[in-house]
């Protein structure tokens, strides 16, 4: 064989090996292509799931947000009511305590301080006298002499 036969089956050997490993690279970037998009499809997949589950608890967030909402203003006007309640009790309350004022001073008179007779005090006893109680006991005490007024006509 001389050389240049050799370098031509040489040159198509590359040839050969040249399309092979071109087919080769082709074949294993396609792989590795076919692998990213089947891997972006997945990935879109687990997203819009992810998606779809966020919406749905977004939803009910939502509707719970509402549903606090007017609970809150129905509290709110319960809240208002009762205090205009409680002011009116207020106000009956006030005048029940005047008038009972003016029944117990109309009911605490008595002879000794208003123009009443006596007569009509009923059973309460009226004090008269503004001296303290002392201890001792009534009547004579004990170890004194006796006086008595005598009968002058005697």
């Amino acid at each position: 064989m001389n050389i240049i036969t050799w370098l031509k089956a040489l040159e198509n050997k590359a040839k050969t090996l040249s399309l092979l490993l071109k087919k080769s690279l082709k074949n294993g970037i396609i792989y590795i292509v076919e692998r990213v998009l089947n891997m972006a499809c997945n990935y879109q997949k687990f997203l819009y799931n992810d998606y779809k589950e966020l919406l749905s608890k977004y939803t009910k967030q939502e509707n719970l947000l509402k549903e606090t909402k007017e609970l809150i203003s129905n509290l709110n006007s319960t809240i208002n009511n009762l205090n205009k309640t409680v002011n009116e009790l207020k106000e009956i309350i006030k005048e029940k305590d005047k008038e009972i004022l003016r029944l117990k001073s109309k009911n605490d008179r008595d002879s000794s301080n208003s123009n009443k007779p006596s007569g009509t005090n009923g059973y309460k006893k009226v004090i008269t006298s503004r001296r303290e109680k002392s201890d001792k006991t009534k009547g004579g005490q004990k170890n004194h002499k006796a006086h008595s007024l005598k009968n002058k006509l005697d």
